[in-house]
């Protein structure tokens, strides 16, 4: 979900503790607000395969550019997300589904947060 290079710099330059809890409060509040956005323009009866990667990437922009997302967070935390728009995991094609079976080691944070979303909502629907 994010770039963990942030946190292998020398101790001495930042405190790590201080770091990683600025880490985690950009993450709890990009879940937030992704979740938000999410819910506002996510499909009600659609099944996950019905959404694209074009979505995704949109969600994705109006997340990250949030103005109140970006006041409340250094600059540094919020480019330590992996971003869709910095990877290759849409393919070629963007208007394609969303494969929600990826499993890789870096996923960016819009697609976890989103899988966990439509994985609780099936679940509940369960």
């Amino acid at each position: 979900m994010f770039d963990a290079a942030l946190l292998e710099y020398e101790e001495t330059e930042f405190d790590r503790t201080q770091m990683e809890r600025a880490i985690q409060r950009a993450a709890n509040d990009l879940q937030r607000i992704i979740g938000t956005l999410a819910q506002r323009h996510l499909p009600r009866r659609s099944p996950p395969s019905a959404l694209t990667w074009r979505w995704l990437i949109e969600l994705e922009e109006q997340a990250f550019s949030d103005l109140g997302f970006q006041s409340r967070h250094d600059t540094g935390i919020i480019d330590s997300f992996l971003r869709l728009r910095n990877s290759r995991l849409s393919g070629p094609n963007i208007d394609d589904a969303v494969d929600w079976r990826r499993d890789d080691d870096d996923l960016p944070a819009v697609y976890l947060i989103v899988r966990a979303m439509m994985e609780a909502k099936a679940t509940a629907e369960a």
